[in-house]
Formats: structure tokens, sequence, C-alpha cells
């Protein structure tokens, strides 16, 4: 039902007549909307704080990361080397006792020299 308006005239164009809206130009409308939309948001997504920038800052903390576990990994690389060294090779402990810790036998005899200046 078209309504009429206080001229007496349809509020509704016939389809011939300009300024007419018909049911494909309401379809084509939609995409374009969606279109213009996009344009404006995603310059937004894209160079905002969780764009571009955020991608930056988690690809350094990455790389940070994979720095400090390749250092972990070769530490324990080096433990377990270690601790195969402290169960197999017999006199492994006393000569980490005396390197690291300076211990020394009852019989030997220990010369401390003066640093030099």
């Amino acid at each position: 039902m078209q309504g009429r308006n206080r001229g007496g005239t349809t509020s509704a164009a016939p389809a011939g007549e300009p300024g007419a809206v018909g049911p494909f130009a309401r379809a084509q409308a939609f995409p374009v909307l969606i279109l213009l939309l996009t344009l404006l948001v995603v310059p937004f997504l894209i160079f905002g704080d969780e764009g571009i920038r955020r991608v930056e800052r988690l690809e350094t903390e990455l790389e940070q990361i994979r720095t400090e576990n390749g250092k972990l990994e070769a530490r324990v690389r080096e433990l377990r080397r270690r601790l195969e060294a402290y169960r197999t090779r017999p006199g492994y402990l006393e000569d980490v006792a005396r390197d690291e810790l300076g211990l020394v036998r009852p019989d030997e005899l220990v010369l401390v020299f003066p640093e030099e200046r």
C-alpha cells in the first residue's frame, strides 16, 4: 500500500521516474556501504596500537625469548655433561672441589704468592 502525502500524490515514485529506489538499487547499496566501512576501519586496525606496531613488538620479544632459550639450552647441555662426568669419572668430583672450592689434601703444601699491583 502506498500512503498519500499532503499534496494527494503517492509517497513512492513509479519505477521509471527519477528518484525511484527499486530493490536492485537497494541491493547494490549494501556492498558499497560495506566497502566504505572497510576502507575507513582497516587503516585504524593496521596502523593503530593493535596493528603493525604490536606485531613488531611481538616479533622483537619473540627474538629475545629465542635468544634466551638458546642460552638456557646450552646451560642445560653443560650441566648434563657435568652430571654424566660426576657419575662416570671417579676423580671428577675431587677435581671440581680443588678447582672451584680451592680444597687441598692434608699432605699438600699450598704456596700463596702476592698479586702484583
